[in-house]
C-alpha cells in the first residue's frame, strides 16, 4: 500500500535526521564548537519532520475510520 510506505518513509527520514543531528550538532555543542542556537534550530527542523509524519498518520487514520 503506497500510503503506508509513504508513512514509514516519513518516519525513517525524521529518525535519520534526528540521528545525524545528534551526531553533528550535539557533539559539536557539547565540545563547545557550536552554540545553543544551532542546536535549537536543528531541533525546530526535527520537530517539523516529525510533525509532517504525525499529520500524515492522522490523515490516514481518518481515512480508514
Amino acid at each position: 500500500m503506497k500510503s503506508v510506505k509513504k508513512l514509514h518513509q516519513l518516519l525513517i527520514e525524521a529518525d535519520e535526521f534526528a540521528y545525524k543531528t545528534l551526531q553533528d550538532k550535539g557533539t559539536a555543542y557539547y565540545s563547545g564548537e557550536a552554540d545553543g542556537d544551532e542546536l535549537f534550530e536543528a531541533n525546530d527542523d526535527l520537530k517539523k519532520k516529525y510533525d509532517k509524519f504525525f499529520d500524515y498518520r492522522e490523515k490516514l487514520m481518518k481515512k480508514t475510520d
